[in-house]
């Protein structure tokens, strides 16, 4: 299964960090061959790809232009994406998921990369669990008018 991955660059929460890998470990239940696809920014990006890989994950990584807000994974990674600007990587890594990830720093705001990759796989009809600050999980389905 391919798992797709948006968070903020600031981390997340214990909260958020503790559902983050409840839900890997159940979806890692669901199938024994799962892709983590993953900006490779510091921050949350950085933190969860850690844990993915630990659980026996294949890392996918698409990094961004901007270096200066990169994680480097590459040593964890089984497949490095060519780097694009960020919100370009962000609808890769929707496209290329069946799932995707989100872990917001708080309620949806328009000038977000977090907020606007989620607002994206929604309309692309993608499963996302969005883990709020607190550790709550929403599931948004896509679904026909």
């Amino acid at each position: 299964m391919n798992i797709g991955f948006t968070g903020t660059q600031e981390g997340t929460t214990p909260n958020q960090f503790a559902s983050f890998c409840k839900l890997v470990r159940a979806l890692s239940a669901l199938d024994a061959d799962n892709v983590f696809h993953n900006g490779d920014c510091i921050g949350a990006d950085e933190e969860t790809a850690i844990f993915v890989h630990t659980q026996g994950w294949k890392i996918h990584l698409h990094p961004p232009l901007n270096n200066g807000k990169r994680a480097f994974l590459d040593k964890i990674a089984t497949w490095v994406s060519p780097r694009l600007q960020y919100l370009d990587r962000n609808k890769n890594i929707v496209n290329e998921s069946n799932i995707l990830i989100a872990t917001p720093s708080g309620p949806e705001k328009l000038r977000s990369g977090t907020w606007s990759t989620v607002r994206y796989a929604i309309a692309k009809q993608k499963r996302t669990y969005i883990i709020y600050p607190d550790g709550n999980i929403v599931v948004k389905n896509y679904q026909l008018p």
